[in-house]
């Protein structure tokens, strides 16, 4: 008997989403918003209810849906958890039409439901802040000793000062790396390399890189040499 009334209210709203797998703001505009109400359903009895409306906003592109859903299970008591966030946080960032800030405040509303940041979290604000421009902001997190980072941390500032023709300010990034016990890779190499190529310092790239390419033997360094041997040719 408690199965088949279980299945009569999961039904429901198993046959709602299937319905309105887009989620169209046009059509059915709030119904949407009334799977997440107290008054229609006991949320502890729909936990997953929640993680599955979240996967299917952002399989629709649906991200301020999504945003809702996380808020709405916080509100009811069931903290996401990091996944839940790290998902959020990297569509939003991966979304050119989202604004850069709505990337801070998931960030923000993450700490503030007591979810720890992680180094994903903190590589995709640290990324929103580069692809705005807001090298300082990306800064202040990355040298934050609290958030943890890694390579792939390093290498998004390092390109963002070399897209912004800073590369001196790049190498330096690179040694701080180094001194933090955070090991370069290719990447880190060759993006500071082709940012003393790109601002004309052909010199600097030859004579201070060398070390790492010689670190680092491997194809893509032996084709950013022969680039810079190409510079010094004319």
């Amino acid at each position: 008997m408690m199965i088949k009334i279980w299945n009569n209210h999961t039904g429901k709203y198993r046959f709602f989403l299937s319905k309105s797998r887009s989620f169209s703001s046009i059509k059915r505009p709030d119904e949407s918003r009334l799977l997440i109400s107290a008054r229609r359903f006991n949320p502890a009895s729909y936990v997953s209810l929640f993680h599955t409306l979240f996967r299917l906003y952002l399989r629709c592109g649906r991200l301020y849906g999504a945003a809702r859903t996380l808020s709405a299970m916080c509100t009811f008591g069931f903290a996401p958890d990091s996944r839940l966030w790290n998902s959020l946080l990297h569509r939003f960032n991966a979304n050119c039409l989202v604004p850069h800030h709505k990337v801070s405040l998931i960030y923000s509303k993450m700490i503030t439901f007591g979810v720890p940041p992680d180094v994903f979290a903190a590589n995709s604000l640290i990324h929103s802040f580069c692809k705005a421009g807001r090298l300082r902001l990306a800064f202040s997190l990355l040298r934050n000793r609290v958030v943890n980072i890694d390579t792939v941390t390093y290498n998004t500032v390092i390109q963002a000062l070399c897209e912004h023709g800073l590369a001196d300010e790049a190498y330096g990034l690179l040694s701080e790396m180094v001194k933090r016990g955070v090991l370069p890779d290719t990447v880190s190499y060759n993006t500071l390399i082709n940012g003393f190529c790109k601002v004309g310092n052909f010199a600097r790239a030859r004579t201070q890189i060398v070390f790492f390419l010689c670190v680092e033997n491997t194809d893509s360094c032996y084709n950013t040499m022969l680039q810079i041997n190409f510079y010094f040719s004319y």
